[in-house]
């Protein structure tokens, strides 16, 4: 139904942040949803792992008990994907993805 894509927002959230929630969590929840059929213990490459839609995806394929490797430009950001559960975080300024030995 309609409703089920809607929330409410507090009036004190900021306007950009409720925005881009909505967009990024919306265009992860297609993809997860109806571009893919994951099953627990399939492997994924997200990339832009630690970025909005990226995160996202990691969270909903953590839930389906994926195993993720996860793009990312910085060892900062490396180490975030590591907290949040990407079991094989790539810095792609550093490792070429499509020719890892880590797969």
């Amino acid at each position: 139904t309609e409703s089920s894509a809607c929330a409410v927002v507090k009036d004190d959230y900021e306007m950009g942040k409720a925005m881009a929630l909505t967009t990024q969590y919306s265009t992860a929840q297609y993809c997860f949803n109806e571009v893919q059929n994951l099953f627990e213990g399939d492997q994924v490459l997200i990339h832009a792992a630690a970025g909005g839609v990226g995160m996202a995806l990691v969270q909903m394929e953590l839930d389906r008990g994926c195993i993720i490797y996860g793009t990312c430009g910085s060892d900062e950001k490396i180490e975030y994907l590591k907290c949040i559960g990407v079991h094989r975080p790539i810095n792609s300024r550093q490792q070429d993805c499509r020719t890892s030995t880590t797969w």
